[in-house]
Order: C-alpha cells, then structure tokens, then sequence
C-alpha cells in the first residue's frame, strides 16, 4: 500500500512588531492592534533593544 504525504499550508498573519522605550505594540496588515492576541510575544519582545521593528508571518 503506498503512503501519501499531506502538506497543509495554513497562511500566517503578518504582524508588525514595535519595541518602544517603555512598551511592545503587534499591528495586523490592516492596521489593527493584536498586542493582547499575542500577549506572550509582547512580553518577550520587551527584552529587545528600543527601537527594534520587525516584520514577519506568524
């Protein structure tokens, strides 16, 4: 019997990251704060250097 292999591709939301001096801010591509939707990056991010944006898929 032969076995196929599935692939799912699942489009990611692009988001960008704001690191603040006193805060991290996650804006949707429509312009949307989703900040509270990815609460546990937010807190990561606040170990970036301010200043830092990035620009990603998630």
């Amino acid at each position: 019997m032969r076995t196929r292999a599935r692939i799912v591709k699942v489009d990611g939301h692009r988001t960008v990251l704001w690191r603040t001096e006193d805060s991290v801010r996650l804006q949707s591509r429509t312009g949307r704060d989703v900040t509270a939707l990815w609460i546990n990056l937010a807190v990561a991010a606040m170990s970036l250097p301010p200043g830092v944006i990035l620009d990603g898929v998630m």
